[in-house]
């Protein structure tokens, strides 16, 4: 199997898994219930082991920086769009969210939040904030689907086969760059925008 089939199998399983957390009757949990629980977990870690790469949404949740609240937020919106058990429950919605969801924040929808900051997931504004309906960006999606994102049609967002090692010359860019950066950082009010350059994806990796 592909690189893109385990991850669309691993994506399968968090949902499946998230949605018996969040829309199952607590009163009516059971033992069968619990070792479901507890095998699709661990169906999700073993997919895992088994991949060449991580699976999109543990790429993006490190990438972003997301703790666990975040990053199944982000599956509950991916399900609402791709499972009909999640749209047969309604649109998720930041009420929701918080007395659902585990080790619920209000601060990680603050809109200097992760989950806003890079805009994984849209708010409506229009509503009052506990009623606000939310929606996973449409880029986000195809990312967690393993398809391309911005790129030419039929390439995937992640190959299956481990990025060569960059030569040494590269990596000593790379490492000055990150240097460079830190130290922007540090200063207050400070930012930086670094440029990749090359014709494909592969080339424009540090």
């Amino acid at each position: 199997e592909t690189w893109q089939e385990h991850n669309r199998l691993y994506l399968a399983t968090v949902l499946d898994e998230l949605y018996l957390r969040l829309f199952h009757d607590p009163a009516s949990v059971d033992a069968d219930t619990c070792d479901d629980l507890i095998t699709l977990r661990a169906a999700a870690d073993q997919l895992q082991t088994t991949m060449n790469e991580k699976p999109s949404l543990v790429r993006l949740a490190d990438a972003c920086g997301l703790d666990a609240f975040g990053r199944d937020l982000v599956a509950w919106c991916a399900g609402f769009e791709l499972d009909p058990r999640y749209r047969a429950t309604g649109t998720p919605r930041v009420g929701q969210a918080l007395a659902r969801l585990s080790d619920p924040s209000w601060r990680a929808l603050h809109p200097a939040a992760p989950l806003r900051r890079w805009g994984l997931v849209e708010v409506d504004e229009q509503a009052p904030f506990g009623e606000a309906a939310l929606r996973l960006s449409p880029d986000v999606l195809v990312y967690l689907l393993g398809l391309p994102v911005g790129s030419l049609p039929g390439s995937p967002v992640v190959s299956d086969d481990i990025a060569a090692a960059a030569p040494p010359s590269l990596e000593k860019l790379a490492a000055s760059i990150i240097a460079a950066l830190n130290g922007v950082n540090g200063r207050a009010g400070r930012g930086a925008v670094v440029a990749l350059h090359g014709a494909t994806m592969a080339e424009r990796r540090l």
